[in-house]
């Protein structure tokens, strides 16, 4: 919702009278870099387990996931986490999943 919302706005400020690309993409920027901001570098490890793993952690750091949106719980069978597209972006977070994968 918050990247809908703000492609939206993107496309008004720009005198759009559609949603472009463009505006989709900048607000998918933007969205990753307020994610940059957020996540503290000690974290990048913790996400990189839960993409390999699918369950986030049952504790601070885990509800912290959850809450920032930073990882999505999905339901079905049986209910599995994994870390937002958005974050799977960043250049930290991909470094610290290749470390992780390479070091199981």
């Amino acid at each position: 919702m918050q990247i809908a919302s703000q492609a939206f706005l993107t496309a008004a400020t720009r005198g759009n009278n559609q949603v472009t690309a463009d505006d989709i993409s900048y607000a998918i920027n933007q969205e990753q870099l307020n994610f940059e901001r957020s996540i503290s570098t000690e974290l990048y490890s913790a996400l990189a387990k839960v993409c390999i793993n699918k369950d986030v952690t049952k504790d601070e750091n885990g509800r912290l996931m959850l809450f920032n949106l930073w990882v999505f719980e999905y339901n079905g069978k049986n209910r599995w986490n994994y870390v937002n597209p958005v974050v799977r972006q960043i250049h930290a977070f991909q470094e610290e999943l290749k470390s992780a994968s390479s070091n199981p």
